[in-house]
């Protein structure tokens, strides 16, 4: 498992490796009777080459707005997913506010044309498995306006 350590001590997790932690935190959740979210911000105005490094910086940024038992990651291209564990629909809807704007004053500093979509999904309250929670999650990002 490829990890970077940010400097709070929350890891970025490359896209190989943050889906079978979510996998493995959802059998946690299901075990002890817990909720689990993901959340996605995706940013959509980055040259290919870039996002790699534009989504690092970004997941930098953020890790002191959660807490360091939640995680960061790759999920797909240019989109950055970010693991809450124990965190409910409002936490999650709570959390996603907080990391978006300072994901948007961070980019302000960035190159013109980046723009933000953001959004979140639940286990098991909104979706039963990976691949449930994970397409919900991108449904969501799809019909989310920019930012």
């Amino acid at each position: 498992m490829t990890r970077l350590r940010l400097q709070t001590d929350s890891i970025f997790l490359d896209p190989q490796s943050f889906l079978p932690l979510l996998d493995k935190e959802l059998a946690r959740a299901e075990r002890y009777n817990q909720y689990v979210s993901i959340l996605l911000l995706k940013l959509e105005g980055v040259p290919r080459r870039e996002q790699d490094f534009w989504l690092e910086r970004l997941a930098k940024v953020l890790a002191d707005k959660v807490r360091k038992s939640d995680c960061f990651g790759g999920f797909e291209e240019g989109t950055l997913g970010v693991i809450l564990i124990c965190a409910s629909a409002e936490n999650a809807r709570t959390a996603l506010e907080r990391l978006t704007v300072e994901a948007l004053l961070y980019l302000s500093g960035g190159p013109q044309g980046i723009t933000l979509k953001t959004s979140y999904a639940v286990f098991p309250s909104e979706a039963t498995s990976l691949d449930s929670l994970c397409d919900l999650a991108t449904e969501r990002l799809l019909k989310e306006h920019h930012a």
